[in-house]
């Protein structure tokens, strides 16, 4: 059978409206990328790491005013830290230190940069340099002072075997 009708067929297509999330949503999500980094084995999980350091840049370089701003910083941070983009981490973490009003967090801020120059990138003048900086600007913080006594006993200029040889010879007394 054909139709002769000059009726209009009409599509039943389906628009979608793409949905917004608030900014809180938003938020919410790169806390929950977080809760995925690490594996049931400890070890870092890379997809979830480079979402996390995408989706919390991009939170952070839209929404630069916003009160999570640092939070979502800190959060690029360590995805950065997880696909070893060290160098972003760095800069990443000197963005907070110097950008954002100062938290209790700006002294973990400011080790966890200096440990990445120093085990990371292999640059203990510029991990020392850091270290430094954090002492000087937090000295009665346990981060400073733990850094003050690192820097005294000369560790970042020891080679592993004698930062080895050396807690070992402080067991024996």
């Amino acid at each position: 059978f054909a139709s002769c009708g000059t009726e209009e067929v009409k599509s039943v297509e389906q628009t979608v409206e793409p949905v917004t999330l608030s900014l809180e949503d938003q938020f919410s999500a790169l806390v929950e990328l977080d809760s995925k980094l690490l594996t049931v084995d400890l070890s870092i999980d890379t997809k979830v790491a480079k979402q996390l350091y995408d989706a919390a840049n991009l939170f952070a370089s839209e929404n630069p005013l916003h009160e999570k701003a640092p939070d979502a910083l800190e959060l690029a941070a360590k995805g950065a830290e997880g696909i070893e983009k060290y160098d972003e981490a760095i800069t990443i973490l000197h963005k907070i230190i110097t950008d954002y009003p100062e938290t209790e967090k700006t002294p973990m801020f400011m080790y966890r940069k200096a440990i990445i120059l120093e085990e990371k990138l292999g640059k203990p003048d510029n991990a020392k340099a850091a270290y430094q900086a954090l002492i000087e600007r937090f000295p009665d913080n346990f981060l400073s002072i733990s850094a003050q006594e690192y820097l005294d006993m000369d560790f970042l200029n020891m080679s592993d075997a004698d930062v080895i040889k050396f807690l070992k010879s402080q067991n024996k007394e």
